[in-house]
């Protein structure tokens, strides 16, 4: 396939931007003894440079990311595409006879440089648990500055976090024999329909960061800004909370949008590290996190909020909102929820991080009548009434007998969340924003697109499937933001008739219209 000049451009110009270049070059004239430049022989043939824009134009033209398709396509450059591509006329006379064996060295040469793995990487101990804590930086280092050079210039607060998979070229060994691969691991993934498949994968977490935006922001496109790779089996939230650290460094994030996968987890390997940040939380929750779940100063823990322990019974639990609902139950879901939100202990005062927060029951706050509380009897008749139990009334908890409550960060505090559970505000931040992560990894894994699958890559390591991954994400970052200019345009010009382009082959002749026949065939009428 033919390589257009805007994935030249864009080739050139994701290099330049991310500086990989320098900096693999900056590596491996110091990769030699301590405070020395490294000894070379003759200058190389093939530039660090012109080997990643090899890579980028790979994974640009949807190609296997194999260094005999780098190859093939430096081979194959024309002269005006190498000025295209910035490439100088000295290297790029002498491309046509760059071999494989030169690709493989320097693309070996530069992934040892980063590669945290002491399974693969010369200059770490062979008998050493686990990766390198400083390499592991340098690689994320080197992943994030691919992705960086794919964004455009909008900016957002809020961003979606998930998961998926990305299997070893390698395969999982008999037990007792180990497998060309260490650096991945073995998951058993099933469907979540009982009937649905079941698959046995042996690679890595692929974890992505992708931005999506808050209700009311202006659209922008959902690219994603940060990725790394685990081997599968791993602890999720300990892969990804150094991604939001650093998007919390650059100020970057304000909201983050998790699946249960994630938020199951206790509290202190997940929502407290993210409550501590400041990052607020969005997310959905599991079966077994509904419902009662025991009462704080008397007040009812439901659904990762507080309520007033005199809450009808009937808004106890509400059954989740399904997927295919209709508009009809879908009205009744959040009238309920709007009811049940009567009930809910108001906060007082700002939250601080890692401090106990003071709440008040509705009543002293303003929001309903109740017996236990006498000046809230005098507000108007269209505020609920509570009608409190002879328990309540005989021997009040500390939520009604006191006018504001302190309630540790302990309780509730890997479900609590605001906008609360099943709201309207709710509904639209997670369920209408956080489908932009599962679109984004929709593209990367599409056959038709950068199709992200096993034999793709044939290579093993987490720091050589991690690179070529990020050049997949930069890929479809580009991918994206194209379809984003083309919705604006449809937009500014909605009188604009757009004309779809031809098929680019002829489409299969009908199998009535076929001649099927040994005899010749039939004279056309006369005109």
């Amino acid at each position: 396939m033919a390589l257009s000049v805007t994935q030249l451009r864009r080739a050139a110009d994701l290099i330049d931007r991310s500086g990989l270049a320098e900096w693999f070059d900056a590596q491996l004239a110091s990769s030699g003894h301590p405070g020395r430049q490294e000894r070379r022989g003759r200058p190389r043939l093939l530039s660090v440079r012109t080997l990643l824009i090899g890579l980028a134009l790979a994974a640009l033209d949807n190609r296997e990311l194999h260094l005999v398709r780098v190859r093939q396509i430096l081979n194959n450059l024309t002269w005006k595409q190498r000025k295209t591509l910035r490439i100088p006329d000295t290297e790029g006379a002498q491309l046509a006879r760059v071999t494989d064996r030169q690709i493989s060295y320097l693309w070996c040469r530069i992934v040892a440089t980063v590669d945290p793995s002491p399974h693969f990487s010369p200059h770490l101990d062979k008998d050493a648990n686990g990766f390198d804590p400083e390499r592991r930086q340098m690689l994320q280092a080197v992943l994030d500055r691919i992705l960086e050079a794919s964004l455009d210039d909008r900016t957002t607060s809020t961003y979606a976090v998930d998961w998926t998979y990305m299997p070893s070229w390698a395969r999982l060994r008999r037990a007792g024999q180990p497998s060309p691969d260490p650096d991945a691991n073995h998951i058993r993934y099933e469907n979540k329909a009982k009937t649905g498949p079941k698959y046995n994968i042996y690679g890595y977490a692929v974890h992505a960061v992708v931005r999506t935006r808050a209700p009311g922001q202006e659209p922008t496109p959902y690219l994603c800004e940060r990725i790394t790779l685990a081997p599968a089996a791993t602890n999720p939230q300990a892969a990804v909370l150094p991604l939001i650290e650093s998007l919390k460094a650059e100020g970057r994030i304000q909201r983050l949008l998790a699946d249960r996968g994630y938020t199951m987890a206790t509290a202190d390997r997940w929502s407290a590290h993210l409550r501590q940040l400041g990052i607020q939380i969005s997310m959905d929750l599991h079966p077994n996190q509904r419902g009662v779940k025991g009462t704080y100063g008397g007040a009812l823990q439901i659904d990762g909020d507080l309520y007033c322990p005199a809450m009808p019974h009937n808004l106890h639990d509400i059954e989740r909102l399904d997927h295919f609902a209709s508009v009809e139950q879908r009205h009744q879901f959040f009238a309920e929820i709007q009811r049940r939100q009567i009930y809910a202990m108001k906060p007082h005062g700002k939250e601080k991080p890692g401090r106990p927060r003071r709440f008040r029951c509705p009543a002293a706050a303003g929001y309903v009548r109740c017996p236990l509380k006498p000046d809230s009897m005098n507000l108007p008749y269209d505020k609920p009434t509570v009608y409190p139990g002879q328990d309540l009334l005989a021997e009040p908890p500390t939520c009604c007998s006191q006018t504001t409550m302190s309630v540790p960060v302990e309780i509730q505090s890997n479900t609590r969340q605001t906008p609360s559970w099943g709201t309207p505000e709710w509904y639209d931040i997670y369920q209408r924003c956080r489908p932009a992560v599962e679109s984004f990894f929709s593209m990367l894994t599409d056959p038709g697109k950068e199709h992200m699958d096993r034999g793709r890559i044939k290579m093993m390591g987490i720091a050589k499937t991690s690179i070529l991954v990020a050049f997949w994400a930069a890929a479809a970052n580009f991918r994206l933001l194209d379809a984003f200019e083309r919705r604006l345009e449809r937009e500014a010009n909605p009188d604009r008739q757009y004309i779809p382009r031809k098929p680019r082959r002829r489409r299969a002749v009908p199998y009535t219209d076929r001649h099927t026949s040994t005899d010749p065939p039939p004279a056309k009428p006369a005109a």
